[in-house]
């Protein structure tokens, strides 16, 4: 229909205001025309004739169930069983076992905010049960009722359980046909429930006192006020020594005092501070003193020539603005902008590479690894790319091979502290504690001897960089003492 073929501005600024004010989510600019697709098609499923009409629907008598059949439609997620499975094996370990230093025998808690069609409450109901803990309770919630209505049915295809054990399918799973439904002993422990984070009052007696709490790749859609609400809420949710689980490039820094950062087998979480922190007495440092680790006086440091890298490349405004966007933490903008800038020919590899990081963190995988394809091809020195491509392989648990695109990364620019922080990683995962630690020290130099950032690093900020490999360090070196 014409009258569906273009928003007005004030249908779209009516649109957006209504999700906002709904839902807390972001729609600027660079995003009208997704919601437009959303807002035609179920203007259509509704035998609208035009969006004045279809938002005078959702205004109107009755027009609470049609905003969250839109809601549905433009909250749509694609996850899968043990996405990042570094998390699940950290919440296994270190975590579980301090939760039940503190629990006292009482039932473990544990809320997944934004669980959209069940996955990640299911791995983690999984970890729970396979670690001995049959104590426990799983609260999924989310914003789509047609994503809950899947969780609850809880049958997977071949793609969503593709990184759970043959074992673990066979144990909690029965298999009906070429699909995968969730077996009783899981179900017991999992439930899941309607919950809009930025419409209802927190903390409620369903998620206060909280052990755990996973909200992986939510944060990154919401407005920058609703974010710092969501984040209050669950420091008010969770019990002092709490634990959160953001998506891996979601970050609370400059967000929130209330949590500190702890890192295990190459995974981040967040811990909620307790009242009184029992903190190590530690010598003062002068604020002019360097806080790499010390290098050992037996082995001369290698030297590179003292280098510049080039500034971000301005061969396309619109990367310019995506960076912008990102800078402002607005990941879906700079998304819908690359998107935008991308449809003409002759992109360049810079581009390409941002916008298959972005795929590859909100967990479109295959896209990624076609624009990073793309992105070789164009250029195959660009080290962005390389690193791009680690960041893939590391993610499907080939460890080998990202190792091996960390360093063809490096080998084209060694002066990226992003690219020795995640060798670092997978050298730590692998076991290989003197690499890691080797590459987390230089990390650590590069940083503080200020070099200069590349397109990719606008998503990591210098200081939670070094924060981050400082931790680490230290770490690794612990275990080489214990």
């Amino acid at each position: 229909m014409k009258s569906l073929a273009a928003f007005a501005e004030e249908e779209y600024e009516a649109f957006r205001d209504l999700l906002r004010d709904a839902a807390g989510l972001k729609f600027d600019e660079s995003r009208r025309e997704a919601l437009r697709l959303a807002a035609r098609t179920r203007a259509l499923a509704c035998g609208d004739e035009s969006f004045r009409v279809y938002l005078e629907r959702l205004h109107g008598e009755g027009g609470e169930a049609e905003r969250q059949r839109l809601l549905d439609l433009v909250t749509i997620q694609e996850t899968y069983f043990f996405r990042n499975p570094e998390h699940f094996q950290a919440l296994a370990g270190p975590v579980l076992h301090e939760v039940r230093l503190h629990a006292g025998g009482r039932p473990i808690r544990v809320w997944s905010a934004g669980c959209a069609t069940g996955e990640e409450a299911y791995s983690i109901g999984l970890s729970l049960l396979e670690a001995g803990v049959h104590s426990t309770e799983v609260v999924g919630t989310d914003l789509s009722e047609a994503a809950l209505g899947a969780a609850r049915t809880g049958r997977y295809g071949q793609r969503a359980v593709r990184q759970v054990p043959r074992p673990l399918l066979d144990r909690y799973f029965e298999r009906v046909d070429d699909q995968f439904l969730v077996g009783e002993t899981l179900r017991q422990v999992v439930r899941f429930e309607h919950l809009n984070l930025i419409r209802e009052p927190f903390p409620t007696v369903r998620f206060a006192g909280c052990d755990v709490l996973f909200c992986r790749n939510v944060i990154i859609y919401f407005t920058p006020e609703s974010v710092r609400r969501i984040v209050r809420t669950f420091a008010e949710c969770l019990l002092p020594g709490g634990v959160l689980f953001l998506g891996p490039s979601e970050t609370l820094w400059q967000l929130s005092t209330d949590f500190e950062l702890a890192e295990w087998g190459g995974g981040f979480y967040y811990r909620r501070r307790r009242p009184v922190p029992v903190r190590e007495a530690r010598p003062p440092v002068r604020a002019t003193a360097s806080l790499a680790p010390p290098r050992s006086p037996s082995r001369r440091p290698r030297r590179h020539p003292r280098r510049v890298a080039p500034p971000i490349p301005p061969a396309s405004s619109g990367l310019d603005k995506a960076l912008e966007a990102l800078r402002a933490g607005d990941a879906p903008g700079a998304t819908a902008i690359l998107e935008a800038s991308l449809d003409g020919q002759g992109a360049g590899a810079v581009p390409l590479v941002v916008l298959a990081y972005l795929y590859l963190s909100g967990g479109r995988r295959e896209p990624a690894v076609d624009l990073t394809r793309r992105a070789l091809a164009l250029d195959p020195l660009c080290p962005d790319a390389h690193l791009l491509e680690g960041l893939v392989a590391r993610e499907e648990g080939r460890h080998e091979e990202s190792q091996a695109a960390f360093r063809r990364a490096l080998y084209l620019e060694p002066a990226s502290a992003l690219a020795r922080y995640h060798l670092g990683q997978v050298y730590a995962v692998c076991g290989q504690r003197r690499k890691a630690e080797r590459e987390f020290s230089e990390a650590i130099r590069l940083l503080e001897a200020g070099a200069a950032a590349s397109p990719l690093s606008v998503a990591y900020p210098a200081e939670a960089l070094h924060h981050a490999c400082r931790l680490a360090w230290d770490k690794c070196r612990e275990a080489r003492r214990a």
